[in-house]
């Protein structure tokens, strides 16, 4: 049974053959792609990254508008509450001013009825 140093030395052997094998299929690969091919590929290389960093800059642009949305529907949430508010005053103001009003005409009934 091999021991455990010999295992690992065949494994390494192993990789660094098949690593040897990666690296010469890689470069046998750009020996057999024409020059105009591999111009067009470095410009789809290059173009994938303009496209890459543009998309994350949008992303980020998102994300701030999403922030900004957020905080103008707080803020239309509280002046909403603010106006509910002020409309229930201004409901309370309007009852007062009935009653008075019904008040001033029973003054006046009062006042007529005592001239005449």
């Amino acid at each position: 049974m091999p021991t455990y140093d010999d295992r690992l030395a065949t494994l390494e052997h192993k990789v660094a053959a098949l690593e040897l094998r990666r690296l010469y299929n890689e470069s046998q690969a750009r020996e057999d792609i024409p020059p105009e091919q591999g111009r067009n590929l470095r410009e789809i290389n290059e173009n994938m990254a303009i496209l890459l960093g543009g998309i994350g800059e949008q992303w980020q642009d998102i994300r701030t508008l999403q922030t900004d949305v957020c905080v103008v529907k707080e803020y239309v949430e509280r002046v909403d509450r603010r106006l509910d508010s002020a409309e229930r005053k201004l409901e309370n103001f309007d009852q007062r001013f009935v009653a008075l009003e019904e008040k001033f005409d029973q003054v006046l009934q009062l006042l007529t009825a005592l001239k005449a």
